[in-house]
């Protein structure tokens, strides 16, 4: 029995088993057995992520740490809660260069890495070799203390997707 995939770039297939890159649009998978051929037509949807919730407080910034919120006193930074991404991810901001952010990103729920201060202006691309999560941490670029309000208006202008 021979399996075959018409995308590899979407879904790979091995003994039966289909798994998909996270990439939106439709794949045909095949099973071949000598004169016969079976075809199934799989439409990918995009990945569904959970509410992400952003809070005052900071990141744990250990490398080799799982994810942790601590605490920020003088409430100057919000984060994240921590993001799977089981599929390459494209998080989006719009609330520009009044508010910068760094990017935590982590592989087998441990942190490996994180950025330096950048504008909250463009998209970020995440791919899921390279990371299993990610948490963000926002700051004003004036270091002014956050509202709730203020959160909440900053929330909307994060859109979290897969790439």
């Amino acid at each position: 029995l021979r399996w075959l995939t018409t995308d590899e770039k979407m879904a790979t297939v091995s003994d039966g088993t289909v798994s998909t890159t996270g990439k939106q649009g439709s794949v045909t998978i095949y099973a071949v057995c000598g004169n016969y051929r079976a075809e199934c037509l799989v439409e990918i949807e995009a990945y569904v992520y959970p509410e992400v919730i952003f809070q005052i407080g900071e990141i744990s910034e250990t490398v080799g740490g799982a994810y942790a919120r601590t605490n920020d006193a003088k409430k100057m930074r919000i984060s994240s809660d921590y993001i799977k991404t089981p599929v390459d991810t494209m998080i989006t901001m719009t609330s520009g260069s009044n508010y910068l952010y760094q990017l935590y990103k982590y592989y087998d729920d441990k942190l490996i890495s994180f950025g330096t201060w950048t504008n909250c202006t463009g998209t970020i691309q995440i791919s899921a070799e390279e990371c299993s999560g990610v948490a963000i941490k926002i700051r004003k670029s004036n270091y002014g203390t956050w509202t709730e309000d203020e959160i909440t208006a900053f929330v909307k202008t994060v859109k979290i997707e897969s790439a």
